[in-house]
C-alpha cells in the first residue's frame, strides 16, 4: 500500500469546515475520505463531490447526524449510504461493504470493518484511494496513484468481473477514459467491455442516459466515440445505428470550439447519427427515456436536420423569436457541419447578438381586431397570425402609428356608402 499526503493549503475553508463538521459529528469512530474529491484534489482540478466512508452502520451514522444537527437522508440505506445535507447540497457517507451477489445491474452487500475489502469492490484504481481527513494521508491499496500519475483508466483485479459486477461499468470506463487519458486506453478493459457489450440491454434507460449524457459532455469525446465504435459499444446500445457520422461529430466539436458555443450533450449525440438514417431518432429516444422536454429537444433536432435552405441575417431574430436561440444555433450548426458552407458560419457569427436577446411580446390582441369591427369567429385566429407574420418581418415596431397601419391593412375594407 503506498501512502501519500493531499496538500490541505488545497482545500478551501468551506471544505475544510464541511470536512470537520462530518467528521466530528460521526467521532470518536474513524471516518475517511473517498474516490472524486482525493482524484481530482491530486490532479488539481476543481473538486465536484466530497464523499465519506466509514465502518459505523447507516443507522448508526444516521443518528449521529441527527444529534449534530445535520440532515439526513436515507438516499440508499440498502448499499449503505446516506447523504449528510449541508447547506442544501448531499455529501454521501457509505458504510464500508463488499458485494456477496450481483447480477449486473444490482448488488447485494454484507458490511465490513476491513478498508481494502471496500476498496476491492469499487470499479477503477483512480476511484479506490482513501484520505485521512485530519492529517490528508491517502491511502491507496491498488496502485491508483500510478494510473493517476500515468492518465490511466483501469479496472480494479478482473476487468471481466468488475464489469459482470454492474454493466453501466462499460460506460463509466468510457467516461472516465475520455476524461482522465492522454494516452490509448487500456486494452485489457476495451477488450472486457466488447466482450461483456450485451449485457447492457438489462440496464435501465435513465441509467444509459445518464453516462451518455456526461460522455458526450467530455472535452476528448472524440477518441472515447472512435474506441465506442470500434469496440461495438455504440452498436450494441443502438442496434439500427450501424453506421456512425464520426466525421460529422469532429466538424461539430471544431465548430464549437471556433465559434466559444456551449456544450449540447443532445446535439452532440444527435451528430453522430448518418444524414440518411432519421428513423434512428426514435429509437434512441425510447431506449434512453428521455423526458417530455429532452424528446422535444430531440425531435427539434431532428425535423431541423433534414430542412433546407440558408435563412437571411434579418430573418435570425425571427427565427429566434418563433423557435428559441438554442434550436436555432442547433440547426445552424449541423447544416454549417454537414453542407461546409461558410455561410451557415457566417450566421452563426451573427446570431451570437441574439444569445441574450428578450425578444417583446406581440402586442396585438383578438380584441383589438373585433374592436376595429371583425366579426368574432375563425376569421378572428387567421387575420391575427397574418399580422403577427408582418410584425416579425418589419421586426417588431412597437409604435402606435405602425401597427395601427399594420391592423388597417388587414382588416376588410369597407365600402363606400355602406
Amino acid at each position: 500500500m503506498t501512502i501519500v499526503q493531499i496538500d490541505p493549503s488545497s482545500l478551501t475553508d468551506y471544505q475544510h469546515r464541511l470536512i470537520t463538521r462530518i467528521v466530528d459529528a460521526l467521532r470518536p469512530d474513524p471516518v475517511r475520505l473517498v474516490g472524486g474529491f482525493i482524484r481530482d484534489n491530486l490532479l488539481g482540478v476543481p473538486v465536484q463531490d466530497i464523499d465519506f466512508a466509514t465502518p459505523l452502520l447507516p443507522e448508526e451514522v444516521m443518528e449521529r447526524l441527527h444529534k449534530a444537527d445535520i440532515r439526513v437522508v436515507p438516499t440508499g440505506l440498502s448499499h449503505g449510504t446516506v447523504s449528510a445535507i449541508v447547506d442544501n447540497k448531499a455529501y454521501e457517507i457509505t458504510t464500508l461493504r463488499r458485494d456477496i451477489v450481483s447480477d449486473g445491474r444490482h448488488a447485494k452487500v454484507v458490511y465490513t470493518d476491513d478498508w481494502q475489502e471496500d476498496a476491492q469492490r469499487r470499479d477503477f484504481t483512480i476511484n479506490a484511494l482513501f484520505a485521512d481527513p485530519v492529517s490528508f494521508e491517502v491511502y491507496d491499496y491498488f496502485d491508483g496513484l500510478a494510473d493517476l500519475k500515468e492518465s490511466k483508466v483501469r479496472f480494479i483485479g478482473s476487468a471481466e468481473k468488475r464489469i459482470a459486477e454492474d454493466y453501466l461499468r462499460i460506460l463509466r470506463f468510457f467516461r472516465f477514459s475520455a476524461r482522465f487519458c492522454n494516452g490509448p486506453y487500456d486494452l485489457e478493459a476495451l477488450r472486457a467491455c466488447h466482450r461483456q457489450r450485451h449485457g447492457m440491454q438489462r440496464l435501465s434507460g435513465e441509467r444509459v442516459r445518464e453516462e451518455l449524457m456526461s460522455i458526450f459532455r467530455m472535452e476528448k469525446i472524440t477518441a472515447c466515440c472512435q474506441q465506442m465504435v470500434d469496440y461495438g459499444i455504440v452498436q450494441e446500445l443502438f442496434p439500427a445505428m450501424q453506421e456512425v457520422a464520426l466525421s460529422i461529430l469532429n466538424g461539430l466539436l471544431r465548430l464549437e470550439r471556433a465559434l466559444a458555443i456551449s456544450v449540447c450533450p443532445l446535439r452532440r449525440l444527435g451528430s453522430i447519427i448518418p444524414h440518411d438514417s432519421p428513423d434512428v431518432f426514435p429509437a434512441i429516444a425510447e431506449r434512453l427515456k428521455f423526458s417530455n422536454k429532452d424528446r422535444g429537444r430531440w425531435h427539434a433536432l431532428m425535423t431541423d436536420r433534414e430542412k433546407e435552405g440558408l435563412p437571411s441575417e434579418q430573418q435570425l431574430s425571427g427565427l429566434v423569436f418563433e423557435q428559441g436561440y438554442d434550436r436555432v444555433q442547433n440547426w445552424l450548426l449541423y447544416h454549417a457541419v454537414w453542407q461546409e458552407n461558410g455561410d451557415f458560419i457566417h450566421l452563426l457569427r451573427c446570431l451570437e447578438k441574439y444569445r441574450n436577446w428578450s425578444p417583446p411580446s406581440f402586442p396585438i390582441k383578438g380584441g383589438d381586431l373585433i374592436a376595429r369591427g371583425l366579426p368574432a369567429g375563425p376569421k378572428v385566429g387567421k387575420t391575427l397570425a397574418a399580422i403577427r407574420s408582418e410584425w416579425i418581418a418589419r421586426q417588431f415596431p412597437l409604435d402606435d402609428k405602425t401597427l395601427d397601419r399594420m391592423i388597417a391593412s388587414h382588416l376588410p375594407h369597407k365600402k363606400e356608402g355602406g
